[in-house]
């Protein structure tokens, strides 16, 4: 699930020449830079893209969902206090699960966002394949409804279904704060 024109990019020539079955590569919906198609990326790694040491909350991204956490990730932490962390799966099957799990554990929760129906998406899959303690902390998987999307551009659609930066800022800081309660299970607590 490659997040960048780069990504994509590096992506393809892998599937030109991989040659032990079949193999099915995500385009990013998103649009991108031209000049970022000049970058070399190096795919190899099976383990999440990380940005950001928070512990509060991990925001695992799904392909070209990478800016919009960035940004949701850069607006909890600059508007409301809430330190995150933002893992980049470009990868999902094979996935570095051993990695993925060791970045939720250092969280006190998680979400996913990605860009496709939340039922039968990547997310969904990865997350039955969790164990039941990182299970636990998941509080959200931001994704698209079932149901006909209405038309308009990407950026309307993205927040209208609270896709964008922004509103996944908005939705992660009222769940770790409902009523102006900050909700810690690594306490097993609430407090004001």
């Amino acid at each position: 699930a490659p997040a960048t024109g780069a990504e994509l990019k590096a992506f393809l020539k892998y599937a030109e020449n991989y040659n032990d079955g079949p193999i099915a590569v995500r385009f990013p919906k998103a649009a991108c830079d031209p000049e970022s198609l000049e970058k070399d990326v190096d795919i190899s790694s099976r383990a999440p893209v990380v940005s950001g040491h928070g512990k509060d909350v991990a925001i695992v991204a799904v392909g070209a969902m990478w800016d919009a956490a960035l940004d949701a990730e850069r607006i909890l932490r600059n508007d409301h206090g809430v330190l995150a962390t933002v893992l980049g799966l470009r990868w999902i099957r094979p996935l570095d699960q051993r990695a993925l799990i060791a970045r939720l554990e250092e969280a006190d929760h998680f979400v996913f966002v990605e860009d496709a129906y939340v039922h039968c998406s990547a997310s969904t899959s990865i997350l039955e394949t969790l164990p039941s303690h990182i299970k636990a902390k998941h509080m959200r998987t931001f994704a698209f409804p079932t149901e006909t999307i209405e038309h308009g551009t990407r950026e309307e659609i993205m927040d209208e279904y609270e896709l964008s930066g922004p509103r996944i800022a908005e939705s992660v800081k009222s769940m770790l704060y409902p009523e102006g309660k900050i909700i810690s299970r690594a306490a097993g607590s609430s407090e004001t």
